[in-house]
């Protein structure tokens, strides 16, 4: 990997957006393939078991605004706790250590489960229609079925979402962590100065005695 692909990807892996962005637009395209599902399973009955959800159109929009409403509820309170365990972190360990919290994945998956599920249930919520004259009534029961099992997730989630902080700031911890990053580091630079020993040195010519002497004279 070059050297600036290299950098461009530490500074992905190190952003609180890079990750959650691309669960959100992953959300977003499945929230797109279970409305298609929706509409072509609308006159199939399936069984209670394959579907958490049974009710009708006001039901599914009540049960897709609390989820979306609690959802990101947690999510804020998820990005406030990041900042104080952050501005903790920079405190007692040194605002060196901060690239080690910044760059935790399972921090980046918790606000990636949060704003996908937000995401998601948001976009399935305008798809409930009450039957009237002009149209016929339509319940995105998939849709809320998997809305209902993301909010289940990310109660997990949270739970282990404030284990991991907490077994995060602990002085053993942040000591194993960097201990592995200095490995990994000087590993890396030793590979990088063996493939720059093998394959980038050139071979230096020398002159001749004679020829040096017949130029200099």
């Amino acid at each position: 990997m070059s050297k600036p692909l290299f950098l461009l990807f530490e500074k992905l892996r190190a952003s609180y957006w890079f990750i959650p962005g691309l669960m959100a637009g992953a959300a977003a395209l499945g929230a797109v393939l279970s409305l298609k599902l929706d509409h072509n399973l609308q006159g199939l009955i399936l069984p209670q078991w394959l579907l958490l959800f049974s009710g009708g159109p006001d039901a599914a929009r009540d049960v897709l605004s609390a989820v979306a409403g609690s959802i990101v509820t947690v999510a804020g309170v998820t990005f406030s706790i990041s900042i104080v365990i952050l501005s903790l972190a920079s405190q007692q360990y040194g605002p060196r250590l901060l690239r080690n919290f910044m760059r935790d994945r399972s921090i980046h998956a918790a606000f990636g489960m949060f704003v996908a599920t937000f995401v998601y249930s948001l976009l399935i919520l305008p798809s409930p229609l009450t039957g009237n004259e002009a149209r016929e009534a339509f319940t995105p029961r998939l849709g809320v079925t998997v809305s209902i099992m993301m909010a289940i997730g990310c109660v997990f989630m949270l739970i282990y979402f404030i284990h991991h902080i907490a077994r995060s700031i602990q002085a053993s911890h942040i000591a194993a962590a960097t201990c592995d990053e200095l490995v990994r580091t000087i590993r890396a630079l030793h590979h990088s100065e063996a493939g720059y020993d093998e394959h980038d040195s050139k071979p230096i010519k020398v002159l001749p005695v004679f020829e040096y002497s017949e130029s200099v004279a």
